[in-house]
């Protein structure tokens, strides 16, 4: 998904499998506004972001409604967000379910430098791996990370090394 900070993408009912890229394996964000509602993103593979990515553009800003990503992976050696990876950018994220995705560091969402508000989440069953595994369920990657979170569930997910459920700068 490109564009600019004009740009202004809203996909919904939508499922996006078995993808691979360098990066956002299902979906990769570019300098726009994205919308994602009532969609699955599954079994998409990429060294960052196994389902979904961005650039890093200031002017981006991504919005999960309703969404569910399973059996997501970013396996590489340093392999960051299972399910999600963003960088500084704007995430409002309500009723989405993260769970059986893997990765290095963050085996659901890793979040670095974003500005995220986290509503009536479940994210259950994700699991790192390797000598940097860290934030099973959720890595928040930057002290510049500011997240409120509420009304959300992040249980069972595992960790070969430290932090099996929520690692980072606590959001409030």
């Amino acid at each position: 998904v490109s564009g600019d900070a004009n740009t202004d993408v809203y996909v919904e009912g939508l499922t996006v499998q078995n993808g691979v890229a360098d990066a956002g394996g299902g979906v990769y964000v570019v300098g726009a506004a994205v919308t994602l509602k009532d969609c699955i993103v599954q079994n998409n593979t990429s060294p960052i972001g196994g389902g979904l990515a961005n650039q890093g553009n200031a002017s981006e800003s991504v919005t999960l409604i309703g969404c569910t990503f399973v059996g997501n992976s970013s396996l590489t050696d340093s392999g960051q967000g299972g399910a999600v990876n963003l960088y500084a950018c704007e995430l409002a994220m309500a009723n989405c379910t993260i769970s059986g995705n893997a990765a290095r560091q963050g085996g659901g969402l890793y979040l670095d430098g974003v500005r995220a508000g986290l509503s009536h989440l479940t994210v259950a069953f994700n699991a790192v791996s390797g000598t940097q595994a860290t934030g099973g369920g959720i890595r928040f990657a930057s002290m510049h990370t500011e997240s409120t979170m509420e009304n959300t569930l992040v249980v069972k997910n595992t960790s070969t090394g430290s932090f099996p459920n929520v690692a980072g700068t606590a959001p409030t």
